[in-house]
């Protein structure tokens, strides 16, 4: 059991070094969620600690305060190795997406030859009817008053 946790930390360990080298940010997410939940048994043994310690679990005056020393500092080292991760993540997504619109801005197709645009604007001009002549025009209007 012990060994599995531990293979399964060197393999996140792992990807998070990978994923960091080639800004791969999927690459971190399984850090995340191993520290996670490292964070969430720390933080329930620092409270059971903080409860139980000198009564129920029988420690001395000395072996409380180490455990909660150690306890805490795992917590916050940890939080902030998370925070920095995630911040991290967060500017590798955004460098991924900006790379993405580069891409594609380079293998974009060259706007139409004017050729094509004529041709274009000569199709719409014979499916659209011409506006009436002036005397057309003037003589609907008054009609319609």
């Amino acid at each position: 059991s012990l060994g599995v946790l531990i293979f399964v930390q060197i393999l996140v360990n792992f990807l998070l070094a990978v994923g960091a080298m080639r800004k791969v940010p999927s690459f971190l997410l399984p850090w995340l969620g191993v520290q996670s939940g490292n964070l969430g048994v720390s933080m329930v043994c620092l409270v059971v600690v903080m409860l139980f310690g000198k009564i129920h679990l029988g420690l001395s005056s000395s072996e409380y305060g180490a455990s909660l020393l150690l306890l805490s500092t795992f917590t916050l080292v940890t939080f902030f190795c998370c925070v920095v991760v995630i911040q991290f993540r967060k500017e590798a997504v955004v460098g991924s997406r900006r790379q993405l619109r580069d891409l594609v801005e380079v293998f974009k197709l060259p706007p139409p030859a004017y050729s094509q645009l004529d041709l274009e604007r000569d199709c719409q001009d014979s499916l659209e009817d011409p506006p009436p002549q002036y005397d057309e025009a003037i003589a609907i209007r008054v009609n319609q008053c």
